[in-house]
């Protein structure tokens, strides 16, 4: 009997499954590509075709990995996001002990994540603008799912340093102006590279920030609660160990 040809070989042999990470690197490469061509264009502009070019994919990989356009529009914010809150471990964090040091964890930690990490989504920020001007209903959901609860956790460590009479609306309006402190120095980036000064790019710089808003916000917050000054930053504060990366 002769044996069967390389060919019938391969013929009848059982088809080699794809390495499962080749299709997370393909989604990967989607998300990235898609989030590149939503920032310069915009999501109504956009295209799919556009998209999977650039990622080198075929045109139904969106369809597979993600279904709609909508879809993939809203993993592109929400992946970002997400990596950005849950892999600095801000949700995660312990805020026991004295809320001014609980504070300046928070601080420090969601400015590392904003200026940092969010490096690896060079997108972001023009992404973002881009909801400010023109909201969709992603916009809506990231606020209520992701953003919410993050400033609730501010809020409950603000009402700790502002003491248990603190009126409840103050607490509320310094939350506000603490996030807003924080989130400038993302999205108005732009506007900051043209001002004079140094732009914070790396960790030390971006800690030594991270404390200078700190400080910032305890004058305010005990300048709301009659004190005529907020507690300085001590030595202590400033040695607080805080690990912006697990």
């Amino acid at each position: 009997m002769k044996p069967k040809s390389t060919q019938q070989q391969k013929k009848n042999s059982p088809r080699t499954a794809p390495r499962r990470e080749d299709g997370q690197e393909t989604r990967t490469r989607i998300i990235h590509a898609a989030g590149e061509v939503f920032a310069q264009e915009g999501f109504r502009a956009s295209s799919v075709r556009v998209i999977c070019q650039r990622a080198g994919a075929n045109l139904g990989s969106i369809r597979y990995y993600f279904g709609t356009k909508e879809a993939l529009y809203r993993e592109t914010i929400f992946g970002a996001y997400h990596d950005l809150t849950e892999r600095g471990s801000i949700k995660d964090e312990d805020y026991s002990g004295p809320a001014s040091l609980a504070l300046l964890k928070f601080i420090r930690l969601f400015m590392v994540a904003l200026l940092e990490r969010r490096r690896n989504f060079p997108y972001l920020p023009t992404l973002m603008m881009r909801e400010l001007a023109q909201p969709t209903s992603v916009f809506n959901d990231l606020v209520r799912e992701l953003f919410l609860p993050l400033r609730q956790q501010l809020a409950t460590i603000v009402r700790r340093e502002m003491g248990p009479g603190a009126n409840s609306a103050r607490v509320e309006e310094n939350t506000n102006r603490i996030l807003l402190l924080c989130i400038q120095f993302a999205l108005c980036r732009p506007i900051l590279e043209r001002f004079p000064g140094v732009i914070p790019k790396t960790r030390p710089q971006i800690e030594a920030l991270a404390e200078s808003v700190h400080a910032f916000a305890l004058h305010g917050l005990h300048e709301h609660t009659g004190h005529a000054h907020a507690p300085a930053l001590t030595p202590s504060r400033r040695s607080v160990s805080v690990s912006c990366d697990r």
